[in-house]
């Protein structure tokens, strides 16, 4: 006869928070894609002006 273990989460296996931080990596990495885009942005209309129609926000 064949013995099963059984497992407290069900018979998954669970990704744990501190042996795989996926998410935070992600949270972490668009955070600072977004600040240091937001820094590129400016530069570049400050350097070049005929782009600054680029980084005009419009709303209906």
């Amino acid at each position: 006869m064949l013995h099963l273990k059984k497992y407290a989460t069900g018979g998954r296996k669970v990704a744990r928070s501190s042996t795989y931080p996926g998410w935070q990596i992600f949270l972490l990495l668009l955070v600072l894609g977004g600040i240091i885009g937001g820094w590129i942005g400016e530069a570049v209309v400050k350097l070049w002006p005929n782009m600054k129609v680029l980084g005009q926000v419009q709303s209906i």
